[in-house]
């Protein structure tokens, strides 16, 4: 059998369809979002702008175009130093910040009820409060006073609804300041959180904003821009799987594999399929190379289509493949280490199978 490394060397792949080339965060955090964000040309020039703003904020502490407190209590470099896209408790992880935009749609009917227009989000101010709450994981004294926002901040609470009563029913009688904040007339707002329940949510006048059912539809249509794969196993049949299609993986779990989570993430359309492969014996295999796939036809495997699709090597990562001949299975791993680790207990190295995008795991 080939090795995949090699065929890939000849294999010309195209830019992945809906991701921006300079998005080299890993692809489930508000980081990968915000370049997606940029790009769209729905969105006005200011809107695309403040995505930038919040790209460059959040990836490398670029703060132009950004107001910024002149005397901090705690200086930029301090405060952004907690900030880790590759920890998936970190507020940017994506699925926290889809939380984050429910938290802003409680905002907004706390409002409604005060008779207030809703809030807009805005990127920048989304990038602020994903900083501000990852440096709140590491000191509960107070505010950082790094950027020139009105802030709310709260920590230790269960949930963000408790959040939400502390700042806005228990301040109400006495008007308080993160009551106000939350009634005054700001126009936009920007809110984060970690898997560690700090809360930080911003307020300001002067940077563009999307509605919150805008924002969460863009968020969405930017997740369908790549496929979370998962591995399942049958310890019954010492099987392995790689599959995204949450259907199916939900039916696998019912027949008694065990899902193991996500492995990798491949984009949801490149110009190289991945082919899924099964030999008599159930095993399956994973190739980009079409004719290989032909030839393992001929050969008494089942061809059961595309199973997903490699990113290109420019915008990928690796996906090591190891044979274990002993068991007839392929295993897959992004892990250099880990595909180490199975060659060294005698497994064949396979090489590079075919490229994943970055992904926080």
């Amino acid at each position: 059998m080939k090795r995949i490394s090699a065929v890939l060397a000849g294999i010309g792949l195209s830019v992945v369809i809906g991701m921006p080339v300079f998005a080299a965060a890993p692809v489930n955090t508000s980081a990968a979002f915000f370049s997606w964000l940029s790009s769209q040309g729905s969105l006005s020039d200011a809107q695309r702008g403040d995505a930038r703003k919040a790209y460059a904020l959040i990836t490398e502490g670029t703060t132009s175009g950004i107001e910024m407190r002149a005397t901090p209590r705690v200086p930029l470099s301090t405060t952004f130093a907690q900030t880790d896209l590759t920890d998936s408790s970190d507020a940017t992880n994506i699925e926290l910040l889809s939380e984050s935009m429910d938290a802003v749609q409680k905002c907004n009917e706390l409002r409604a009820g005060e008779g207030k227009s809703p809030y807009s989000i805005s990127s920048t101010l989304m990038a602020i409060g994903e900083i501000n709450a990852n440096y709140g994981d590491t000191d509960w004294s107070w505010h950082t006073e790094t950027f020139s926002t009105g802030e709310n901040l709260a920590w230790g609470q269960h949930d963000v609804n408790e959040a939400f009563y502390d700042w806005f029913d228990e301040e109400k009688p006495t008007q308080g300041g993160h009551y106000r904040n939350i009634v005054y007339d700001y126009s936009v707002t920007g809110f984060g959180m970690t898997a560690h329940r700090t809360y930080a949510q911003e307020f300001d006048y002067d940077y563009p904003g999307i509605s919150v059912s805008s924002y969460k539809n863009y968020l969405e249509s930017y997740q369908n821009t790549y496929r979370e794969v998962h591995l399942l196993y049958n310890a019954a049949s010492d099987n392995y799987f790689y599959l995204y299609d949450e259907n199916v993986i939900q039916q696998l779990v019912a027949a008694g594999f065990e899902d193991r989570g996500v492995c990798f993430a491949t984009p949801a359309a490149s110009s190289a399929p991945v082919y899924q492969m099964a030999n008599k014996d159930a095993r399956h295999y994973y190739s980009v190379n079409e004719e290989e796939a032909k030839e393992l036809s001929e050969n008494g495997w089942t061809v059961e289509g595309v199973a997903f699709y490699s990113a290109s090597p420019q915008d990928g990562i690796p996906v090591y493949c190891a044979f274990n001949g002993e068991k007839g299975e392929y295993l897959y791993t992004t892990s250099r280490a880990e595909a180490d680790s199975f060659v060294a207990a005698g497994l064949t190295d396979g090489g590079i199978a075919f490229y994943a995008l970055p992904y926080n795991r």
